[in-house]
């Protein structure tokens, strides 16, 4: 805010400029690098999918989507992690 070089008010005090700060490298916390995404693609590939995500896959081919979503959402949802897993096996399956 800008100050207006009065002893009282929101804007007291001696007019500055403001400094621009460097962003902190916490900043980028959580963001996906090429490189993540592409090990991540990698490793998919390799491994395949985990049980309780190919018992969703047949709940969303049987055309039970719904229920697919929420058995993904009660299972290997860890601390919020896979919410949205439902809609990524949505994308994959072609029903």
């Amino acid at each position: 805010m800008a100050r207006s070089n009065l002893p009282v008010g929101l804007t007291k005090g001696h007019p500055t400029t403001a400094i621009a700060q460097k962003p902190k490298p916490s900043n980028r916390k959580g963001k996906k690098s090429a490189r993540s995404s592409f090990v991540k693609s990698i490793v998919r590939e390799v491994a395949g999918f985990a049980p309780y995500e190919r018992r969703v896959m047949e709940l969303i081919r049987n055309s039970k989507v719904r229920a697919g979503k929420s058995f993904s959402r009660s299972h290997g949802s860890g601390w919020g992690g896979n919410g949205n897993l439902g809609e990524k096996i949505t994308s994959l399956v072609s029903y």
